[in-house]
Parts: structure tokens; C-alpha cells; sequence
């Protein structure tokens, strides 16, 4: 059973993952793009990433999943496209992975604009 599903696989989504992970969580990470790492993919180089000056976002953006991947953490190629409250203001979206209002949460990673409806108030 899934405890956290994280929307959006960039570097907040899969490092929140990973520390989730590491907290003995099951955790799946649900990305529209095939090994999408972010927008951070697209950047030539980054130097504000701690340990990694200079690294190009596709060559940082997949050592992040590679060690996500490595801790065992389910990645998913599906799209979000709107969040359905469910009763104790849990939030899931519309697709195979269910959110039954127990010990589940998801994560919203939307990165640099909002992508999808969100409908709570």
C-alpha cells in the first residue's frame, strides 16, 4: 500500500520521495514525462546545487532519480490533470492510485506554474 504518492518528479518531488523513503514510507512518484526529472533538465549548467557545481539540470536531474530509484521508490508515467477532495480534506487525483482518507497524503510538486486544476478551498 502506497502512504505518500508525490505529483511531479523534480528535484522537490524526488527528494521529497527520498526522504520519505527513508522514514519507512512506501512512496510513489507519478510523472507525465517518460524519466522526466523537472524543468531542471532543461538548464545548460547549475551551480547553486550543493556538492554538484557546474553539472548540466539533465545529468543532476537524473542522479537524483537514480538514487531515488536506488532506495526502490516506484515512479509512475501518468498524468494528474485535478485533484478530487476526499473527506478528512485529503486531497488524490482521478487516476489508478486511490486515496482512501487513512494514513495517505499526497504531495502537489507543481514546479515553476501551476499545471493542473487544484479544487480545494
Amino acid at each position: 500500500m502506497t502512504d505518500v504518492l508525490i505529483i511531479g518528479s523534480g528535484p522537490a518531488g524526488m527528494t521529497a520521495g527520498i526522504y520519505i523513503k527513508r522514514a519507512n514510507l512506501d512512496v510513489q512518484i507519478i510523472e507525465k514525462e517518460y524519466e522526466g526529472t523537472g524543468q531542471m533538465a532543461e538548464s545548460s549548467r547549475i551551480d547553486n546545487y550543493p556538492g554538484f557545481y557546474g553539472i548540466s539540470g539533465y545529468d543532476l536531474g537524473e542522479k537524483i532519480r537514480e538514487h531515488a530509484e536506488n532506495l526502490e521508490i516506484e515512479f509512475l508515467e501518468e498524468e494528474a490533470v485535478a485533484f478530487e477532495e476526499t473527506r478528512k480534506r485529503i486531497f488524490g487525483y482521478p487516476g489508478k492510485w486511490k486515496n482512501t482518507g487513512g494514513k495517505n497524503s499526497d504531495l502537489y510538486s507543481r514546479g515553476r506554474t501551476q499545471k493542473i486544476k487544484c479544487s480545494w478551498k
